[in-house]
């Protein structure tokens, strides 16, 4: 088993085919402050099918089992995916959106939804990931990122529909970490660390 430094650019790594996930556990991290910010607008965010939820000091974390996924942090793509998602209701009106199909994508740092309608589903991007770091070893790996902001379209959006203002990307929404692991030992060994994309 060989140890690397892993880059983007790091072509004759990243044509290795891509891994396959096989489980873990994803948490999504939300902030105390957010979560005022919310109930302010009569907005609140409630985990769909959590594997665990707790609340400590200033944060709310929210874990999610892993279903599978391609993830592949050497090359800085793929997706994790995972059993669950959220559900946000307006409380006065009533108004709810399903987002389920909950899923992290690494190429584009973001947090992926599907948006339940009558009319089928609809792929909303519900949350930004900042820079993110992780690593792999054997077989498990790991990933985290210090920052993650509701993404500015879909907060539009989800304003919109709810007649709410809670949504904002200006605000610190919280954080993300991973642990998960893979069909086969990887091929390289390391940390590697990924920007904001």
């Amino acid at each position: 088993m060989s140890t690397a430094t892993v880059s983007a650019d790091n072509e004759a790594v990243a044509a290795i085919s891509a891994p396959t996930v096989v489980s873990g556990t994803f948490t999504l991290y939300m902030t105390k402050s957010y979560v005022i910010q919310a109930l302010a607008q009569d907005i609140i965010i409630t985990p769909a099918n959590p594997w665990a939820h707790s609340t400590s000091g200033d944060t709310t974390a929210t874990t999610w089992q892993i279903t599978g996924g391609d993830f592949d942090l050497r090359a800085g793509t793929g997706e994790l995916h995972l059993d669950g998602g959220i559900i946000i209701t307006h409380l006065k009106s009533g108004q709810s959106m399903v987002l389920m199909n909950m899923r992290f994508n690494l190429a584009t740092h973001t947090i992926d939804y599907d948006w339940k309608t009558p009319d089928g589903d609809a792929p909303v991007p519900g949350l930004d990931a900042g820079s993110g770091q992780g690593g792999v070893w054997g077989s498990s790996g790991s990933y985290t990122a210090a920052e993650v902001f509701v993404n500015k379209d879909s907060g539009a959006f989800m304003n919109d529909f709810l007649k709410s203002t809670a949504f904002v990307d200006e605000g610190l929404f919280g954080a993300i970490a991973t642990k998960f692991e893979l069909k086969e030992a990887a091929p390289t060994e390391g940390v590697v660390e990924w920007g904001k994309k």
